[in-house]
């Protein structure tokens, strides 16, 4: 399920929970990309484009069009797969590279950006 709860500790959302959360953001935009690891909508002057690195032993790189000042980004990485294991997150900061910027996400991992039109 999307939400575990623990008696007397209270609720909280399993890591399938947390991406439901992260592609939340994309609902109502309009699409601009979209791939086996990478989905990008803009709404409301503001790009959300979430990654995928879905291997267990290399890094992944991804190139961004410059779209406006990054506002968020987000990496959700985990050592396991393992039922009950979660996320560790992380607030990123984007590489500029020229005109786009550059993204590298570690090993079985995941990363929400959203940028804002300038």
């Amino acid at each position: 399920g999307a939400i575990k709860s623990e008696f007397l500790i209270g609720s909280f959302l399993t890591p399938s929970g947390r991406m439901f959360a992260v592609m939340k953001h994309h609902i109502g935009g309009r699409l601009c990309f979209a791939d086996q690891d990478a989905v990008a909508t803009e709404k409301d002057q503001i790009l959300t484009v979430t990654l995928l690195n879905r291997s267990f032993g290399e890094k992944k790189k991804f190139i961004l069009p410059g779209y406006g000042k990054p506002v968020v980004a987000t990496l959700y990485r985990a050592d396991q797969v393992l039922p009950y294991s979660d996320f560790e997150t992380t607030q990123t900061e984007l590489v500029k590279a020229g005109e786009n910027l550059e993204a590298v996400l570690p090993e079985h991992s995941v990363m929400l950006i959203q940028m804002k039109k300038e």
